[in-house]
């Protein structure tokens, strides 16, 4: 789907719709996503790291990028930077248990590539992140403006 199409879809979807505000949510993660999936292939793929080992520590990293991304581009502040970072990192870590659990099914339960599990575990577990965030840490009508 190009840019231009994306950036008119969101146009179109009513702006205190849930919908928009995860799609502009998917947006912004996207740096994140893209951060975690380079980083996991890097270390599981190319430096052979065990897919568990990888799938944390890129997560880790890409959870750093993604809040940074995410209060620059679509979140208020909450006005607590530590207490914000820490359930930031504590969704991080309860999405890692749900990811790493869904990764673990697929790999030795379905035979699915490791590459492979982690995007499929990525989109599953981006809906536990979304209502986290928008229910616990930045509070409704906390997005910023389009």
């Amino acid at each position: 789907m190009s840019w231009c199409l994306e950036m008119h879809l969101i146009s179109v979807i009513n702006k205190n719709n849930t919908l928009y505000g995860m799609l502009r949510y998917s947006i912004a993660g996207m740096s994140g996503t893209a951060a975690e999936w380079t980083l996991f292939f890097l270390i599981n793929q190319l430096a052979h790291l065990y897919y568990p080992i990888a799938a944390i520590i890129a997560l880790l990293f890409s959870t750093l990028v993604n809040w940074y991304v995410g209060r620059k581009v679509l979140f208020q502040a909450s006005g607590n930077r530590r207490r914000e970072i820490e359930l930031v990192y504590f969704a991080c870590f309860s999405g890692l248990a749900l990811n790493l659990l869904i990764m673990w099914l697929m790999i030795n339960g379905f035979g699915i590539w490791e590459m492979a599990a982690k995007m499929i575990a990525s989109v599953i577990v981006f809906g536990w992140n979304y209502f986290f965030r928008t229910k616990y840490i930045y509070r409704q009508g906390s997005q910023k403006a389009a």
